[in-house]
């Protein structure tokens, strides 16, 4: 498994991986920070003219501060949803970032992170069949505003800005993982901002405690002094950001078919069959399953709960309820498309084509 190292496949299929550059130099001040953040997304959008940038912005941190970023490289346009879901022991559903982009001099789009629901063409497919979470269904409403585009999101920004030692690009949690072929066939370009200059994390975590971040740290739970400074000098006013964590994603990974569009439904039913409808849901992970895993591992003594661990691994990859089906329904749902390009009757080949 390689996470982020280039790979150089030869022709009699020796894999060599060739390291990254590990030049980038550490950050020594929030202003040096933010000016090597502003330049790289500039040279992004110079690099990338045919591209017009928009940035995806919420209520919360990460959005709110790679919007800021991308307002100093030029970003003129924002898109946002309306509600999301309260993270564990917060509350509300107001998500829209709709204020923070005014303030930055964004025009913004609104949308319903729902609205997937009523599509007829089962549009969880292409998320699921990146072997992913899908998670990111939500953004198939926002398809005619990111199409051809350079998008901005605030993904891995927990990780960058919020004081974790995230080293060799650790994540935690899977957003953004289930873009690949909606990005593929919209032909937008990721540009996840927090992962600029994320090999020297360790340095951004020790600049958050620095004597210039004080002013700008609210204490409690939510609290990312560097992203906060980022939208504020940008002119997002204290106060309207930042004040709960919410979630837009959708779980398939938990809720299983629940989960699906009515289109998706069918279209899965007539793949597994009935009676994957129905298989009983994979016991879930409570709350005190994770203070188990919690007490333990501060014992050293984590051979005890290994099965909660496991059980915990699954639950976070493919849905757990049908296992594998989903995926495989996936896949055979989208895989035509790379069939017509290809101009093959099938997969398999049996139409000739050429590599």
């Amino acid at each position: 498994m390689q996470y982020y190292e280039n790979l150089a496949i030869s022709r009699d299929g020796v894999i060599r991986v060739e390291p990254k550059s590990r030049d980038e130099p550490p950050f020594v001040s929030f202003a040096d920070y933010r000016d090597r953040l502003v330049g790289h997304v500039s040279s992004a959008f110079a690099n990338g003219q045919q591209y017009e940038p928009v940035a995806t912005i919420s209520s919360g941190y990460d959005s709110a501060a790679s919007a800021a970023v991308g307002a100093r490289a030029g970003c003129q346009r924002a898109v946002t949803f309306t509600s999301g879901w309260a993270w564990r022991g917060y509350r509300g559903t107001q998500d829209s970032g709709e204020r923070t982009a005014q303030a930055l001099g964004m025009k913004v789009e609104c949308f319903e992170r729902l609205a997937y629901l009523d599509f007829d063409d089962a549009p969880e497919a292409e998320f699921l069949a990146t072997g992913m979470s899908g998670e990111d269904i939500v953004f198939r409403s926002m398809e005619p505003a990111l199409s051809g585009k350079i998008v901005l999101t605030g993904f891995w920004g927990g990780a960058a800005w919020r004081g974790y030692d995230r080293r060799e690009l650790s994540r935690l949690d899977l957003s953004g993982a289930s873009l690949g072929e909606f990005r593929l066939r919209t032909g937008f370009v990721h540009l996840p901002v927090p992962y600029i200059g994320g090999l020297q994390q360790p340095t951004v975590a020790r600049l958050r405690l620095s004597p210039e971040m004080r002013p700008f740290s609210v204490g409690g739970r939510y609290d990312e002094p560097i992203a906060r400074r980022l939208a504020e000098e940008a002119g997002v006013r204290r106060g309207t950001f930042g004040l709960q964590k919410l979630a837009v994603s959708q779980k398939i990974h938990s809720s299983g078919v629940a989960a699906l569009s009515n289109s998706a439904r069918a279209s899965f039913e007539a793949f597994a069959g009935p009676e994957a409808l129905t298989t009983p849901p994979r016991r879930p992970i409570t709350r005190a399953d994770r203070l188990a895993l919690r007490v333990a591992k501060a014992a050293g003594m984590d051979q005890l709960v290994e099965s909660i661990a496991q059980r915990r691994r699954d639950a976070i990859h493919i849905e757990p309820v049908q296992g594998s089906l989903l995926l495989r329904w996936a896949v055979e749902h989208t895989r035509p498309r790379y069939a017509a390009l290809r101009g093959l009757g099938s997969i398999d080949g049996d139409a000739g084509g050429t590599d």
